[in-house]
């Protein structure tokens, strides 16, 4: 508890109430001031030593102060007559004046507070009073003399006040009370009296104060439970913002893979509109509208995916990117801005450039009001990376051929673009050939140089077109080597009448249509691949080892069908291994002598009926040496390349563009020149945009195809089933074809119910397994095909087969004769199975036929379980089955094909007669 500083006052102690009366319940303590200067005027007021104050702690009670120390009241407690003492602040001045000690140090501060004159009436008011009676007389009537003694200071035996410089001097203290003990208690009670009513008017308004003050209680309560409910709001607020930001955070993470950041905008905000579309959202938008604008209008229609770019906004990006016939500048432009972050390596080029027909309507460009046509064909000329997998088309006119000073031109301007040409490809066309002439390249010099670099620029054919031109030569007419040895088609024929004996056949992809190939079919690289493949090459070897084959030559045709596989796969590769092929340059030694053993083939052999090289012979002459010499350029020019991957020096580039933009038109006849111009320009900002609009390289020549191609090639995958001739022949197969080959065939076409299979029982198995003694291809073909089963399940049943290295041994088996490294030969329990289920496969479906009733599968499983003992598993049996289900399938499908490719010939022949 506080206590007055000052001396002899006793604010603050046990026995204050007895000296000061109620008024010592309204006392206040004041700290001493800060300033050095007022601080020593109030330890001068205590009447004590300097040295027993702590100015830190000691306080002076509100006894010692007037009504000037104080800060004037508010004006609203001087209206409502109200003065909260609690609350009263002293003035920075303040000095206590009242009671204390030493007033001289005050006169200063007092009399700035009061005035001379109401200073001495008051002082000398009450010293009249105090002489006129004796101090032992009745009690002095305060109230006449209006002088309150308590405004004057007076402390312990006596007290002096000194004003306008007159003394006065009293008698101490302790004489007044001594003869006088009544005046304090006189004084008091009058002051009491006074202040009944003050109180009484206090107590009334104190009353109404706390009636309202419950009422602002009342309310600050009510407005602190809203508060509080809304700082909870608030914070559910901010947790559920916290919350969803989070996840939209993840959200945008989750699908930036598959969408934009506009269209994730578009999927997290569906009511609010784009107002400004990114260039990768133009690019996306115009890659779906260059592939189908049914389908781009239908996705926009139905929102399926966030992407509602509208035709305008395309039409006019689209507008503003120039494809008039010639340079493509704007093309050139973009490669010269891209190339600035590509790598030295990245821009080396390969340029490839054909021609292909167009129509010969004349066609009326409405934007630059000008008729196009009539033209017959139409010059591409595609840009594309020789280590990294970019391609632009960079160049196109109608009626152009490719002349000496036309190459050198586009040349120069992919050269000012950043870009450095190191090889040329085309195909063995006529006016190609007259190129090659004015370029003067031959064999033993198969590059010229670059107009611009100085280097050398290395000229190939383009490999899939010698391919085909070498197998129509094959077919056609034959080929002559030396010592009188031929090598023609009637070795084909001969194995395809040992093979159709049998539904199993060593090279099951090759039949009659390879060999009696016309029309459109030529242009089909994978029937030519077919002919010049491994497994024909190692079916007439195998043969002519067993002795099936014995003349027509059938050692030298198949090491002939052998060097061309293993050369074309050398030239087609597109990546650094594909599938056990190496590419250029990583096996060098033995590459070179492949290359070499291909230019000695080809220099010694003709063409029967010709005497002098033809040009597709040239032409791989010229690829080869090329082909050796690039490899040596590069890894003089640049670093870190050692190997090339060949199809990049290839046109299958072209031929995928031209097949694009005729899917874009919808026909399979040929565009226009204002279909061909502006479905380019698509193919540009579209799909094949990525140079332009975006930093990812364009994917890679072999991963593009044609819709309906990839559809059906992923279906048969999943079918397991072979693919044994191309897409329009299976249009033309129908349900009438196929129930016509099988009744010829002598098939089952009747359905076998459930309970008549139970007819099988009747059958002796192992008798019918002895009776129908398999043939030496069927027992290598049976087991080339467990093995190839087996080898889906050898991880899992190691006992089911072993690995099969390969042996060219006369009396080596089919499979090891065909693996690499990873066939495998079954088991002998994993043979005796297949073997109970050929037979009660040929039971069930007839020996040519297919059973059509559901679940044809299951059935034939079920019966084998019912006749074997061993520990094959269940899954790999119905694997078996339902292999040889699609091997029959497959050789119906082989039969009809046969039979229209008979019909087609029969009319031909006919409309010839």
């Amino acid at each position: 508890m506080s206590w007055c500083a000052v001396k002899d006052c006793n604010s603050g102690r046990k026995h204050r109430a007895n000296l000061y009366g109620n008024e010592g319940s309204d006392v206040r303590f004041f700290r001493f001031p800060k300033t050095s200067y007022y601080c020593d005027k109030w330890i001068d007021s205590c009447g004590k030593n300097r040295n027993g104050i702590n100015t830190n702690n000691a306080r002076i009670c509100s006894l010692h102060f007037d009504e000037n120390a104080y800060i004037p009241k508010p004006l609203v407690e001087t209206m409502l007559g109200i003065s909260p003492r609690h609350k009263r602040k002293l003035k920075f001045d303040a000095l206590p004046t009242l009671k204390v000690w030493n007033t001289s140090s005050c006169i200063d501060y007092v009399e700035k507070n009061t005035t001379e004159t109401e200073t001495t009436n008051l002082v000398d008011a009450g010293l009249e009073q105090i002489h006129q009676e004796p101090l032992n007389n009745e009690l002095v009537n305060l109230e006449e003399s209006g002088v309150d003694l308590f405004n004057m200071s007076f402390q312990n035996d006596h007290y002096c006040t000194t004003i306008n410089g007159s003394n006065i001097s009293t008698s101490s203290k302790s004489t007044i009370d001594a003869q006088h003990p009544s005046i304090e208690d006189s004084w008091n009670l009058k002051k009491n009296k006074d202040d009944a009513q003050e109180i009484s008017r206090l107590q009334n308004l104190l009353n109404d104060k706390m009636v309202e003050n419950k009422s602002l209680k009342e309310e600050i309560t009510r407005l602190k439970n809203i508060i509080a409910i809304q700082e909870g709001k608030l914070l559910t607020a901010n947790d559920q913002k916290r919350q969803e930001h989070l996840f939209e955070i993840h959200f945008r993470e989750k699908l930036s893979e598959m969408f934009s950041p506009t269209q994730i905008d578009l999927i997290l905000n569906p009511k609010e509109k784009v107002f400004r579309w990114s260039n990768e959202d133009i690019a996306a938008a115009i890659s779906l509208r260059s592939v189908s604008s049914k389908a781009y209008f239908y996705l926009r229609e139905k929102k399926i995916i966030p992407c509602q770019v509208s035709l305008s906004t395309l039409r006019k990006w689209a507008a503003t990117f120039s494809v008039e016939k010639g340079m493509l500048t704007d093309v050139l432009a973009l490669m010269k801005e891209k190339g600035k972050s590509m790598s030295r390596n990245d821009k080396i080029t390969v340029l490839s450039f054909d021609e292909t027909y167009i129509s010969h309507k004349i066609s009326y460009d409405k934007k630059n009001e000008q008729i196009l046509g009539p033209y017959k064909c139409v010059q591409t000329v595609m840009a594309r990376g020789l280590t990294c997998s970019w391609k632009q088309p960079v160049f196109y006119d109608f009626q152009c051929p490719m002349t000496k000073d036309l190459l050198y031109n586009i040349i120069s301007e992919i050269h000012n673009s950043g870009f450095e040409v190191v090889a040329l490809v085309s195909d063995m066309g006529p006016t190609n050939i007259g190129l090659w002439k004015n370029l003067d390249i031959t064999p033993s010099s198969s590059w010229f140089i670059n107009p611009v670099s100085r280097k050398r620029v290395h000229v190939f054919a383009d490999v899939p077109h010698l391919l085909k031109l070498a197998r129509n030569h094959f077919i056609d007419k034959g080929f002559d080597f030396p010592e009188n040895v031929y090598v023609g088609k009637n070795v084909l024929e001969e194995y395809l009448k040992i093979s159709k004996k049998s539904e199993f056949e060593l090279a099951y992809r090759f039949s009659e249509k390879h060999i009696n190939v016309t029309g459109t079919l030529r242009q089909n690289v994978k029937l030519a691949t077919q002919v010049f493949s491994n497994r024909l090459a190692e079916a007439l070897k195998y043969c002519g080892k067993k002795n099936m084959l014995t003349m027509y030559n059938w050692k030298e045709a198949s090491e002939l069908i052998k060097l061309f596989n293993d050369w074309f796969d050398l030239l087609n590769t597109q990546l650094p291994i594909d599938k056990f092929t190496k590419s250029y340059g990583m096996d060098e030694d033995s590459q070179n002598e492949l290359l070499k053993k291909m230019d000695s083939t080809i220099e010694n052999m003709k063409v029967h009926g010709s005497k002098k090289r033809l040009p597709f012979q040239t032409g791989i002459l010229v690829t080869n040496a090329s082909l050796r010499n690039l490899l040596i350029d590069i890894k003089n020019n640049y670093n870190d390349i050692y190997y090339i991957m060949t199809r990049r020096v290839n046109s299958d580039v072209l031929e995928n563009l031209y097949s694009y933009l005729k899917g874009m038109v919808g026909s399979n006849t040929h565009m226009t020149p204002i279909e061909f111009k502006y479905c380019l320009r698509w193919y540009l900002l579209g799909k094949h945009s990525n140079m332009v609009f975006t930093n990812n390289h364009n994917t890679q020549d072999t991963d593009e195809s044609c819709l309906v191609n990839c559809l059906s090639g992923i279906i048969f995958n999943d079918a397991e089933v072979i693919e044994c001739f191309p897409t329009d022949v299976q249009a033309d197969i129908t349900d009438d074809a196929l129930t016509s080959v099988m009744s010829d065939l002598g098939g089952n076409t009747e359905d076998t119910e459930e309970s008549n299979s139970e007819l099988l029982d009747n059958y002796d198995i192992h008798s019918l397994m002895e009776v129908h003694e398999m043939s030496e291809i069927e027992k290598e073909c049976i087991e080339y095909i467990i093995g190839s089963v087996v080898k889906k399940f050898i991880s899992k049943y190691p006992y089911l087969g072993e690995k099969v290295y390969h042996c060219n041994e006369n009396n080596s088996s089919w499979t090891e004769q065909m693996t690499k490294v990873n066939l495998i030969r079954p088991s002998s329990d994993v043979t005796y199975v297949a073997n109970v289920i050929e037979t009660i496969f040929n039971i069930f479906h007839g020996n040519n036929g297919l059973n059509k009733s559901p679940g044809i599968i299951k059935k034939v499983t079920d019966l084998v379980l019912k006749e074997i003992n061993n520990e094959i598993p269940v899954e790999v049996i119905n694997c078996l089955v339902r292999t040889r289900t699609f091997i029959r399938l497959n050789n119906l499908n082989k039969a009809i094909a046969n039979k229209i490719f008979d019909v087609k010939r029969t009319n031909v022949k006919k409309f010839i007669c």
